[in-house]
């Protein structure tokens, strides 16, 4: 396999399609999150220099509303950085929603 610099456009434009449909349809956006990860295990980018080849937050704004099928998503990418940041941006999603649920709670509440 030849290893390129630039990114693949392909795990790129699916990431940005998830992105898209994200708050359409959950079914639809995970089956294109998973051909995502299967076009960035193909990519020839290399990673080395810290290119990923996809749009991360995908991965942060599906993780609230199916976590444990975006983390299996996350653990097939064969890639260890790709996996590895793929990872941290559930967990960033994660704690952004807990972080709005707590300001939330602790907002005053208003008098009925």
């Amino acid at each position: 396999m030849v290893v390129t610099k630039g990114p693949d456009p392909i795990p790129l434009s699916l990431s940005k399609l998830a992105k898209s449909v994200v708050e359409v349809d959950e079914t639809v956006v995970l089956a294109v999150l998973d051909e995502t990860v299967i076009a960035s295990n193909k990519s020839s980018t290399d990673s080395s220099e810290g290119r990923i080849g996809f749009d991360l937050d995908v991965f942060k704004q599906l993780a609230p509303k199916n976590e444990a099928r975006v983390h299996l998503a996350a653990e097939d990418l064969t890639d260890h950085f790709r996996q590895t940041v793929a990872l941290a941006a559930i967990n960033q999603g994660k704690a952004s929603e807990l972080e709005k649920k707590s300001r939330a709670d602790l907002a005053p509440r208003k008098a009925r």
